[in-house]
Order: C-alpha cells, then structure tokens, then sequence
C-alpha cells in the first residue's frame, strides 16, 4: 500500500512540475508582459523616431488604445470559442457571429478615432512607421517565441 502511494505522489509531483513549466504562473506572465512591453516601447520609439516630447504625449494615447483593442480581440476571441461549442444552435452562432463583427466595427472606430489623435502629436510620416514597426515588432516576437518553444 504505501508502495502505491508513494509511486501516486511521485506522479503528482511530476506532472504538476511539467504542468508548472509549461504554463507560467501569474507573477511570470506579468514579468513576461513587462519585458516585452519594455521592448516594443523602445523599438517604436526607435522606428518611430520619436523625440522626448512627443513621447511623453505619445505613449499615454498608445497604452490606452492598445489596452482597449486588447480588451476587443479578447472579447472577439471569447465569442469564436463559445461558436465552437457543440451545444448551441445555429441561431446563437449567428448571434455570436454578428456580435463579433459588431466588436470589429467598434475597433476600426477606435483606429481612425486613435489616427485622428494621434496625428495631432506625431505625422503623417511617422503615424505610417508606426502601422509598420507594430507589424515588425509583432513578427519579430512570434518568431522569438517560435525559437524559444521549439528544441534546437
């Protein structure tokens, strides 16, 4: 008997080790948050060529807009799954399906909204260097994390 408890508690311990290594805790996703967010702030300052001034505007309207279109795609993302789901009629998906267009409307809102007040710290120029360095930033940490997921 204490054979098998010992050999289901060695068990337990491995896989809440595995399970620990794949998924991080809380405190290191946030810390993982933060260097990334640390990154991109330096990066499109960089790409952007922002002086100290317009940055000290910029990045405030930056933040705000980026945390509202993340709060969208995660609502979008909740409804795709809740679509998925074997359980609900095809009269709830198509709700689901408009509700997330709805969410996508209320996005492209928000950007010619987030243009127009941006325009008013950083121009034209560098308003277009920013749609690219997000898009750079955005490919160089999926292929950073790709590396980092994958064994060599």
């Amino acid at each position: 008997m204490k054979n098998k408890l010992y050999f289901f508690l060695t068990c337990l311990l491995f896989c809440t080790a595995a399970n620990a290594q794949q998924r991080p805790n809380e405190a290191e996703r946030a810390e993982q948050r933060e260097r990334v967010q640390t990154a991109k702030v330096g990066f499109i300052t960089d790409k952007v060529k922002l002086s100290e001034a317009q940055a000290q505007k910029f990045w405030p309207m930056y933040n705000s807009h980026s945390e509202d279109r993340r709060e969208i795609f995660h609502e979008i993302r909740k409804k795709i799954r809740s679509g998925k789901n074997d359980g609900i009629s095809a009269s709830e998906k198509n709700k689901l399906l408009d509700e997330t267009m709805a969410l996508k409307e209320k996005d492209i809102a928000m950007q010619k909204d987030f243009k127009k007040k941006i325009l008013e710290v950083i121009s034209i120029d560098q308003y277009v260097e920013l749609m690219s360095a997000e898009r750079e930033f955005n490919e160089l940490l999926i292929d950073r994390l790709g590396k980092r997921k994958k064994p060599n």
